[in-house]
């Protein structure tokens, strides 16, 4: 049985075609926030946010975000403060965790109401259809992220993706672990971000994907100490935000891993079906935008196709 899914994963990633790239692609700051911006040409197109995963950067999910160029949108992705090493610094201390409430360290959220303010008066404003009508999705934390933007903005939010994400608090199990870790870091930085990390894949593909791993795990390293205990605390005082999916009229989609070591895929099937949610579920753990791109951006496409109502 092993043997045999071990094959069918590597026939996977044999059929899978060489990476789209994005027709333009542009880096710059706006509005003091460092952003990616992918297009196909100069043409009118619909607009999706992208928010990435604690520690990760826009440029992990590049080959995601490339696909969903090429078929019609144009995709803007910040830089939240996690991605960007050497001065991150939390609004209270990160020595002090237990003063923290639940507004602080609220960069991220702050990051996509900048740019969505700031975007319609820019030069990517004659390449993008309507701003009143967007796709929000983010992977991990992004997902949360996301879910904070159509909290404030629904009016504004046509399609919202979870991938690998979740709209409930944490629970207390779950927030004594960050807090563990929250303290261990400080001590064993390296070791306790690798271990954290790798665990976060299924086990049988941490062999097959072992070099995007490795990439990750490096990049992942880089986040400062304060970067990293500013984003564990923030998801651990976190408000329970199911009323977003369950108020609102915009189409949902979770996305998940089976195996994911972090979101039980049984407690996300019940979370899905109480928000009125679609759900999708691939083989992998956590990081299906490594262990499961194909299969993904099918799902990722033909959803925000729905959502943006764009023909590709």
């Amino acid at each position: 049985m092993f043997l045999k899914k071990v094959f069918l994963i590597l026939l996977s990633l044999t059929a899978q075609t060489a990476p789209s790239i994005a027709a333009v692609f542009n880096a710059e700051t706006i509005e003091g926030v460092e952003v990616e911006i992918r297009r196909p040409d100069n043409g009118i197109y619909p607009l999706i946010i992208f928010s990435h995963g604690m520690g990760a950067c826009p440029a992990d999910y590049a080959g995601i975000q490339d696909r969903l160029v090429n078929a019609g949108y144009i995709v803007v992705s910040p830089k939240h403060a996690d991605c960007i090493s050497g001065n991150t610094t939390p609004d209270v201390s990160w020595r002090e965790p237990e003063k923290w409430t639940e507004t602080t360290n609220s960069n991220r959220r702050d990051d996509f109401h900048k740019l969505l303010d700031a975007l319609p008066s820019s030069t990517y404003a004659q390449y993008t259809k309507t701003f009143k009508q967007v796709g929000c999705m983010g992977h991990s934390m992004g997902g949360y992220v996301s879910l904070a933007l159509a909290e404030k903005h629904p009016e504004m939010v046509r399609g919202l993706c979870l991938l690998n994400s979740t709209a409930n608090s944490d629970s207390t199990a779950r927030k004594k672990l960050r807090a563990r870790a929250s303290k261990m870091v400080q001590d064993n930085f390296t070791n306790l971000v690798r271990m954290s990390f790798v665990n976060l894949f299924e086990e049988e593909r941490k062999s097959l994907f072992k070099s995007e791993i490795e990439n990750a795990l490096n990049k992942a390293l880089k986040t400062p100490l304060q970067g990293y205990i500013a984003c564990q605390e923030g998801m651990k005082i976190r408000p329970d935000r199911t009323n977003v999916l369950k108020n609102n009229t915009f189409k949902k989609l979770m996305i998940i891993g089976k195996k994911d070591p972090v979101l039980n895929s049984s407690d996300s099937l019940k979370e899905a079906k109480q928000t009125n949610s679609e759900i999708v579920v691939l083989s992998g753990g956590h990081m299906s935008y490594i262990e499961n791109k194909i299969d993904l951006t099918t799902a990722l496409k033909k959803f925000i196709k729905q959502c943006l109502q764009q023909k590709y």
